[in-house]
């Protein structure tokens, strides 16, 4: 089901001593696109929304979409849709006109006030089983089914008599429900984007599933429609085993090893064996100093953080521990005092972090990005979520994430153009702000001239050049506002009275390592102050309880 490229290779047999693993046929660059996938042998929209999305191309049809170009439903079924004859043909072909008729006989069994949809893990199963070259690929997947029967044996018995009655078999063949059951093991094991819910969309290629895992990944995948990348992460050498991440590898140890278990495994990469942080990570990593030379954080020596002290280390698993424990007891807040309460519970709670300068730990990270959000889109405060925005792109992303062209990074600088756009109009206000917590001794002098003599929308094009010049290295599913970028460069070049910082600009693009002075005075001084601006506003409206949020 996959158009393998010369760049890749499937090693290894099911049952081995490691199964089967994906190795690099050549040598790849972090950026590389290392294989494409656009046959997967799965690939749905999330159940209950299944009429939101193209069945085929998988585009969401927004609520502004025309009458004219609305998604039209599958008149059989009436469960899928599509967002023209293209795709609709696209689509019977290669499943639909296997599962139409499938769809229609498990309708007919449900009552009539209830929608038309299907549970994703019975129409992906049903997709599988009513093609015998499908069900021929399945056959080298894993699927862990002696641990899913302990786990989840009633909800998939019953989703297995589901596939069934799509398949039109009878429900009390043992083998038929057997095979069903199996199926299901194999995508709840190997499909991306599968939870317990039963309305999320998933994407399965089963040699996209042949992928073992890490905690330090040297690739990723990324999707786009029907069709996924594999893209290099770090520096790859033919023959090296090619690993991608199951989950959220920043987490700590003991939060992975706990989203792991759905997997089956222990992880015994070098991350967990070793224990290591973030910044440990970081310290280890080869690719930080030639790859960060075009960054917003380009002096590679901050990435030297010195090593935490065994006694440290249980200090910070401890709080680590205690800070996951308010997370599991938050409520999602949605009215913004019971929000700004929380985040100063939670603040408060995690005073050894900030302390010790020990930012880009999960879960306090989390914090951050929570914070910078509240003050940004929930209190409109632009000027304070700048400030956040700056220390998690300075003190944090890049600890997390030591590839600058990482989907977060870029997610990162993004967010803080957001900001300048809407600060720059009144440049006056992130001074005044400057200066309100120099008087409270939170924030330098040297960082108040700064901020001072920024200009703030000379910032915002040479965040947005950065992020431009990162696209070709990044995923395209985050890029569908790659022309806005290019918008607002032009707009922010055609300003009047720009001539001069255009041209500087400019040539910073054009001769980066030749224009280091004007890069280091005109961006990266100002996201180190503007970092030390937001460590302030946190401590004084989250930890001091004096409320900046409104100003």
């Amino acid at each position: 089901m996959t158009e393998l490229s010369s760049g890749i290779e499937v090693r290894g047999e099911r049952g081995g001593a490691k199964g089967r693993s994906v190795h690099a046929a050549r040598r790849f660059e972090p950026g590389d696109i290392m294989a494409r996938f656009n046959n997967p042998a799965v690939v749905l929209p999330p159940g209950p929304r299944a009429l939101e999305f193209c069945s085929h191309c998988l585009k969401q049809q927004q609520e502004d979409t025309p009458v004219t170009e609305k998604l039209r439903a599958c008149t059989g079924c009436k469960t899928v849709a599509y967002c023209g004859p293209a795709c609709q043909r696209a689509n019977w072909s290669v499943v639909h006109k296997f599962e139409c008729k499938a769809i229609q006989r498990l309708h007919k069994t449900k009552p009539a006030d209830q929608p038309n949809w299907v549970p994703t893990p019975v129409r992906s199963a049903a997709q599988v089983m009513l093609r015998p070259k499908v069900m021929e690929k399945f056959e080298e997947l894993e699927g862990n089914v002696e641990s899913w029967q302990g786990r989840e044996m009633v909800k998939l018995q019953l989703q297995a008599r589901g596939v069934v009655m799509c398949l039109g078999g009878d429900e009390a063949s043992v083998d038929l429900l057997e095979s069903a059951f199996q199926v299901l093991c194999k995508i709840q094991t190997n499909a991306f984007s599968v939870s317990e819910d039963e309305t999320d969309g998933i994407y399965l290629d089963t040699t996209l599933a042949m992928m073992n895992h890490s905690c330090s990944p040297n690739a990723m995948v990324q999707f786009d429609g029907r069709s996924a990348s594999l893209r290099a992460m770090a520096f790859i050498e033919p023959g090296d085993e090619v690993e991608i991440s199951y989950i959220d590898e920043t987490h700590p140890k003991s939060k992975r090893h706990e989203s792991l278990r759905s997997y089956y495994f222990d992880c015994k990469c070098f991350k967990c064996i070793e224990d290591l942080d973030e910044y440990q990570v970081a310290q280890k990593d080869p690719r930080v100093a030639k790859l960060n030379e075009l960054s917003a954080t380009p002096d590679i020596e901050r990435f030297q953080h010195p090593q935490v002290a065994d006694k440290d280390r249980l200090r910070q698993a401890i709080e680590v521990k205690k800070l996951l424990e308010i997370y599991t007891a938050q409520v999602r807040h949605t009215e913004p005092t019971a929000k700004h309460k929380w985040l100063r519970k939670a603040y408060k709670s995690a005073s050894w972090f900030t302390e010790n300068g020990r930012w880009a730990i999960e879960p306090f990270a989390q914090l951050l990005d929570k914070a910078a959000v509240y003050y940004g889109k929930t209190r409109g405060n632009h000027e304070c979520a700048l400030a956040i925005a700056c220390l998690v792109a300075y003190e944090i992303e890049p600890y997390k994430h030591p590839i600058p062209f990482h989907n977060e990074r870029i997610r990162g600088l993004t967010a803080i153009a957001n900001e300048l756009s809407h600060t720059a109009p009144e440049p006056e206000k992130l001074v005044k702000l400057a200066r309100d917590m120099a008087a409270k001794k939170k924030f330098s002098a040297a960082g108040v001239r700064v901020l001072v003599d920024l200009d703030q929308v000379s910032m915002c094009q040479m965040v947005l050049s950065l992020i431009n010049a990162y696209k070709d290295r990044t995923s395209k599913v985050h890029w569908d506002d790659v022309s806005m970028i290019r918008w607002m460069i032009a707009e922010i070049e055609s300003l009047p009275g720009r001539d001069r910082e255009n041209s500087l600009i400019n040539a910073w693009i054009m001769d980066p390592k030749g224009m280091d002075q004007f890069f280091r005075y005109a961006l990266v001084e100002p996201l180190k102050a503007l970092s030390e601006l937001g460590k302030a506003v946190l401590e004084v409206d989250l930890g001091e309880d004096r409320d900046l949020s409104a100003n």
